[in-house]
C-alpha cells in the first residue's frame, strides 16, 4: 500500500506540473511508454542489437561499478533482491529494437547500490588475509580509475552540445543589431535551426523573447532556396551554404586522443548570415 501511495502521489505531481507547462492534460512518462513500447515507432531513429544495454550502454555508464555489482550480489543475498528487478527491467527493454541509455537510467541507482554493498563487504573483510588486502586495493584502484574516466567524460559531455553554444553565440554576435532593427521596422529576424543543431543543445529555453526581434524555425522540409528566401540566419552542419556567409564556427566533441590523453574538438555547427546586397 505504501508503494502504491508513493507511486500515485508521484504520478499526480508529474501530471500536474507537466500539464501546467504543456497547457494540456499531459503525462509524459505514459506518452513516452505508449510511443516507444506500444506503437514501437522509435525504431525510425535506429536500432541496436538485443544485448546493447548489457554489453555497451551499462558498462560505459557504470564503469568500475559494474564488476562491483557482481561482488555485491555474491557477498550479500539482500543485494540480489535489489539487483534482480533492475536486470529484469533492462532485459525487458532489450526486446525493443530502438535503444537509448536514457531508457534504462532507472536501473543505474540500484546497480550502484549493489556495487556499494560489494565494496563495503570487501573493505570490511580486508584485514582477514593478504589476498583480501590485495583485492581491496584492486577495488580502490578501480574507483580511482572510474573517477578519472568520469572527469574526462564530463569534459566530453560539455563539448557535446555545439548547437546550443552556437545559438548563444549568434545572440551574442547579432543580438543588439537585431533588437535595434526590430525596434525601427517591427520585422522579426528569422533563424532556421537544422536538425543537427536541434539535436545538440538547441531548445526553447535558449530562444530569446519575440519582443527582442527573434523568430525561430525547425522545419525540415526546406531547401537552399527556401532558406535564402525566408531566413536571415542559419544554424547548420554545412560549412558553406549558397547565399550565406559563415560568421561563426562552433567546435564540438570529436574523439578522445588516447596518445595525448586529451579531447579533440571538430567543427560541428556553423552560424551563417544571409549575404547582404553587394557583399
Amino acid at each position: 500500500l505504501q508503494c502504491v501511495a508513493v507511486a500515485s502521489a508521484t504520478a499526480l505531481g508529474s501530471i500536474a506540473v507537466d500539464s501546467f507547462f504543456w497547457k494540456r492534460l499531459a503525462y509524459p512518462e505514459l506518452e513516452v511508454f505508449y510511443f516507444n513500447v506500444v506503437l514501437n515507432k522509435s525504431s525510425a531513429w535506429g536500432t541496436s542489437a538485443w544485448h546493447w544495454y548489457f554489453t555497451s550502454a551499462l558498462p560505459r555508464a557504470l564503469l568500475g561499478a559494474l564488476p562491483l555489482t557482481l561482488v555485491g550480489a555474491h557477498c550479500d543475498l539482500r543485494a540480489r533482491s535489489v539487483l534482480a528487478p533492475s536486470l529484469f527491467f533492462v532485459a525487458v527493454y532489450s526486446l525493443l529494437p530502438h535503444k537509448e541509455l536514457r531508457f534504462v537510467f532507472y536501473a543505474i541507482p540500484p546497480l550502484n547500490i549493489t556495487a556499494a554493498i560489494g565494496l563495503f563487504r570487501v573493505f570490511s573483510n580486508r584485514t582477514k588475509s593478504w589476498w583480501r588486502w590485495l583485492f581491496a586495493a584492486g577495488c580502490a584502484s578501480v574507483i580511482i580509475l572510474s573517477f578519472c574516466a568520469c572527469a574526462i567524460f564530463l569534459q566530453a559531455a560539455r563539448a557535446n552540445y555545439p548547437g546550443g553554444h552556437a545559438l548563444r553565440r549568434l545572440h551574442a554576435l547579432e543580438g543588439e543589431a537585431v533588437t535595434e532593427a526590430f525596434a525601427s521596422s517591427g520585422v522579426r529576424t528569422r533563424v532556421h535551426i537544422h536538425p543537427e543543431a536541434a539535436m545538440t543543445g538547441v531548445s526553447r529555453f535558449l530562444e530569446l523573447d519575440a519582443k527582442r526581434g527573434w523568430s525561430y524555425s525547425k522545419r525540415e522540409d526546406l531547401d537552399v532556396v527556401d532558406w535564402h528566401r525566408e531566413f536571415e540566419y542559419l544554424l547548420s552542419p554545412n560549412a558553406t551554404v549558397p547565399g550565406f556567409e559563415c560568421i561563426h564556427t562552433e567546435l564540438g566533441y570529436g574523439r578522445i586522443n588516447r596518445a595525448r590523453f586529451a579531447l579533440e574538438l571538430y567543427p560541428k555547427i556553423y552560424v551563417h548570415r544571409a549575404q547582404r546586397s553587394g557583399s
